[in-house]
């Protein structure tokens, strides 16, 4: 038993869902990929903020911190050029943007509310993914259901192309797409869409023309 390595341990976890050291506040900074949901309450940040953050799908929904000082907020996170802060009692406050941080004046006692994030990507990626059926003109993919998708979109990048066009969505883990028999190689992509529209890094597979 050593009671450092104890408080070592909430530190660290502590750590991992909000930091403050370089003057502004970052919540989930290091999110486990398997920590998809969650919520906490009561973190304290630098310039004496309590702080409470829900996400969902890797992705904040909302946060709100408690001014304990009337010291200025600086908030960092991902989508928030199409967030607002509200006070508690739903008034709107001004604030000021500066790449991915937020900046606002806070009266002492008083607790703001930001939301309205824009969807980032989500955390993971489809796994299973392969070509369950090929002919000479069409081509059906098939993966593992994503907890949490709504929807999957599938890309396709031929040759040694870079730039992957988007050719449908599906319901389904399966989708049929038409084969292109003047390219030599195939990369088809396939992302999960959760329900708030943030979508997942692709999962890729490929088919050469002489298979």
């Amino acid at each position: 038993f050593q009671i450092d390595g104890n408080f070592g341990g909430t530190a660290g976890i502590s750590e991992m869902l909000l930091q403050s050291h370089e003057n502004y506040i970052d919540p989930l900074a290091a999110l486990p990929l398997e920590w998809k949901n969650g919520s906490f309450s009561g973190l304290v940040a630098r310039g004496n903020f309590s702080v409470s953050v829900s996400w969902k799908n890797g992705s904040v929904e909302e946060r709100s911190l408690t001014s304990r000082a009337g010291n200025v907020a600086r908030v960092k996170n991902d989508g928030i050029s199409s967030a607002s802060v509200k006070t508690s009692g739903g008034k709107a406050v001004p604030f000021r943007i500066d790449g991915d941080v937020m900046t606002f004046d806070t009266e002492r006692g008083k607790t703001y509310v930001i939301s309205g994030f824009s969807p980032i990507k989500a955390l993971g990626k489809v796994a299973g993914l392969y070509i369950s059926e090929k002919g000479f003109k069409t081509v059906k993919l098939r993966w593992t259901d994503f907890d949490g998708a709504v929807s999957y979109n599938v890309y396709k990048a031929v040759n040694s192309d870079k730039t992957y066009t988007f050719v449908g969505s599906s319901d389904t883990n399966s989708y049929v797409l038409e084969r292109d028999e003047n390219s030599e190689r195939a990369t088809y992509a396939v992302t999960a869409v959760c329900e708030n529209g943030a979508e997942t890094d692709r999962s890729l597979v490929r088919l050469s023309k002489n298979i």
